[in-house]
């Protein structure tokens, strides 16, 4: 897996110079095709601003400008109003997916919303924290439904890509 991260953040990092320099469609396939071809990744898509594919049984989308959530995500989970989707993954395994988005918001009334959020979809709330920490407040969820199992982490993070609140999100499948 962590050779997968890696090939994900290098061609993260390709799709953002191929995009910024305006090398167009033939860098863009070239830069494709190297990721391909370094290790387990196939059907490497770059494009402005992100790449998106498949690394062995984990699939990934990374955008700047919004990527999507995981096709296996659970409806139930959907992100707060407003949230925008940074970087998402699923793997197979162990199963998972994962989601980091920004969000501007008050860190109190977001991380409230979504442990509402839980609590109303079933989940039980396992562990609940929400304290200062070096850069602002932060907060952390965990919480068990009947299929799955999510842990949130709400901070702030006044250098966030999108917004000044950062939200990350892991969802796995309930154990028993």
């Amino acid at each position: 897996m962590r050779i997968r991260r890696g090939v994900v953040a290098s061609g993260l990092a390709m799709a953002l110079l191929v995009g910024g320099a305006g090398c167009g469609k033939v860098a863009e396939k070239a830069a494709e095709k190297a990721i391909e071809h370094s290790g387990e990744c196939d059907d490497v898509d770059i494009k402005d601003g992100g790449v998106s594919g498949t690394c062995g049984d984990e699939t990934f989308d990374a955008d700047l400008d919004g990527a999507s959530l995981p096709a296996d995500w659970p409806a139930e989970l959907a992100l707060p109003a407003g949230a925008k989707i940074i970087l998402s993954n699923s793997s197979d395994t162990p199963p998972s997916a994962n989601v980091t988005a920004g969000l501007d918001g008050e860190i109190n009334a977001v991380y409230d919303g979504i442990k509402t959020q839980l609590t109303e979809a079933g989940y039980t709330i396992d562990s609940d924290s929400l304290a200062q920490s070096g850069s602002g407040l932060a907060g952390s969820l965990a919480a068990t439904g009947p299929v799955h199992e999510v842990h949130v982490v709400v901070t702030e993070s006044p250098n966030a890509i999108e917004g000044n609140l950062s939200l990350v999100y892991t969802v796995t499948p309930a154990a028993g």
